[in-house]
């Protein structure tokens, strides 16, 4: 089907809010690779919310992500923020696969990003190839390793910031009945978290672009272990374990450096 989307001029970024962020993911980075996401998110889920969008949002998950950036947005100037549903739709083994995309600019700088929304039905399923990035084997030696904690309030955390409050991010009795056993991390928290983590969030003089696969979903509160190391053509990888369990994959992907 066809795709749609929304635009938004002269959107004044909020200092507060970038503030807010870079302490929930605990970046260091002047303005961190997946933070415009905050604000592209916002007007995709209008999007989930029209009539057109052509799955039902309920269920629907976050299997991956591809960002990228040409340059640090400016903070001191209107932004630019365009959404839209990507027209095509991948029958992939369980289920269809949808492509929600994002540009970010100010004029000088631009952010792009590609969300991979999997529909879960049997009915919609089929053998495309998911768009899905493939991420690394986490086994083996790893140059950095990062051990950090997830409080069981990060989903609330994150919902307050980002005004995403999905039950499944909030708490365990709302989880539950969704199939999980306790409220699960947001995936564009840990796109900014896990990055942050192993220092792999800063946007280079001559751009960057992250490619990263969810494997499975981090269960609150957690205790994780994040690997990373380079690869030699300009790239790091990264993957995410539990601490306890690290070579059991959550996500993975790459960094590339322009």
């Amino acid at each position: 089907g066809a795709g749609f989307g929304r635009t938004m001029t002269g959107y004044r970024p909020d200092p507060a809010q970038l503030t807010a962020y870079r302490n929930l993911v605990i970046s260091d980075t002047e303005v961190p690779l997946a933070y415009p996401a905050l604000i592209s998110t916002a007007l995709q889920r209008d999007l989930t919310g029209d009539g057109r969008f052509p799955v039902r949002p309920m269920g629907i998950v976050h299997v991956g992500s591809r960002i990228g950036a040409t340059g640090t947005l400016a903070m001191d100037r209107p932004w630019q923020v365009s959404v839209w549903l990507a027209p095509t739709r991948r029958r992939v083994h369980n289920g269809a696969e949808i492509d929600l995309m994002a540009t970010v600019g100010d004029g000088d700088a631009t952010w792009w990003a590609q969300t991979i929304i999997l529909s879960r039905s049997r009915s919609q399923s089929g053998s495309e190839e998911s768009s899905t990035p493939t991420p690394p084997e986490p086994t083996g030696d790893w140059a950095n390793a990062e051990r950090f904690s997830l409080a069981e309030g990060t989903g609330r955390a994150y919902a307050r910031l980002s005004g995403d409050y999905n039950p499944i991010h909030l708490h365990r009795f709302a989880a539950k009945p969704l199939g999980f056993p306790r409220a699960i991390a947001h995936g564009w928290f840990l796109t900014g978290r896990v990055p942050a983590a192993l220092g792999l969030d800063t946007i280079g003089p001559g751009g960057v672009e992250l490619n990263l696969a969810f494997r499975r979903p981090v269960t609150l509160p957690a205790e994780l272990l994040a690997r990373s190391q380079a690869t030699g053509d300009g790239a790091t990888q990264f993957v995410l374990g539990t601490a306890g369990d690290p070579d059991r994959l959550l996500l993975g992907g790459h960094v590339t450096s322009g």
